[in-house]
């Protein structure tokens, strides 16, 4: 039988891996937002916990993708490319749209989300994914993808510490915001990609029907 190693991290190291059991895993696909609609992405889940499985012989290696995160964290500090900049990025997004597909449904506690008053009458899917409404709202160019949980990352990168969450304004409006003082923010540093993903985080609140 095939054995798989679990790669547990601690808050200060990774310590020795440990083998588990196939049956212990469960495949889950998430859905990973990107320009023009989304990618179906294959995971793996362990104890409550999304990540990747590579096989080598006999033996399947497990790694939780926050794990991952960490590692190219550590790899972008110490080579600042923008090579290692994109895989950082895309190592947040995928760990980003897996929150939630691994948990249990054994006792289950609705997490509260974007779209929770439906996405017909929402700015925002289940997701995080601002709908079609939110984008003609919101003026949100239609080839930018923008998702609130990306966001999230962005804003506690950013802008943490400096203003509020909510925003009553539009994306053009907050890239002219942002350009002034006290930001300054360029649209090298922040793209306009970033720029949609953090508005939308910013918005989650925002309903059709309160506005």
């Amino acid at each position: 039988m095939k054995r798989i190693f679990l790669l547990v991290a601690t808050a200060s190291c990774i310590a020795a891996t440990s083998s588990v059991s196939q049956n212990d895993i469960s495949a889950v696909s998430v859905q990973l937002p990107r320009k023009g609609g989304t990618k179906e992405v294959s995971l793996f889940c362990f104890q409550g916990e999304a990540g990747k499985v590579k096989e080598k012989g006999s033996t399947l290696t497990f790694t939780s993708l926050s794990e991952i995160v960490k590692l190219k964290k550590k790899a972008y500090k110490k080579d600042r490319s923008s090579k290692k900049k994109k895989q950082l990025q895309n190592a947040k997004k995928l760990y980003n749209a897996s929150l939630g597909s691994c948990e249990t449904t054994d006792s289950p506690t609705p997490t509260p989300t974007p779209g929770n008053q439906g996405t017909q009458n929402s700015y925002f899917d289940p997701q995080g994914n601002v709908t079609a409404l939110g984008y003609d709202v919101f003026e949100i160019p239609a080839e930018l993808s923008a998702n609130a949980f990306l966001g999230q990352d962005v804003f506690e990168q950013t802008c943490a510490g400096c203003h509020e969450k909510r925003t009553r304004l539009t994306f053009p409006e907050l890239r002219e915001r942002i350009s002034e003082e006290p930001m300054y923010f360029t649209e090298d540093e922040v793209p306009d990609e970033d720029l949609a993903n953090l508005f939308a985080y910013l918005a989650v609140g925002r309903s059709p029907l309160r506005e």
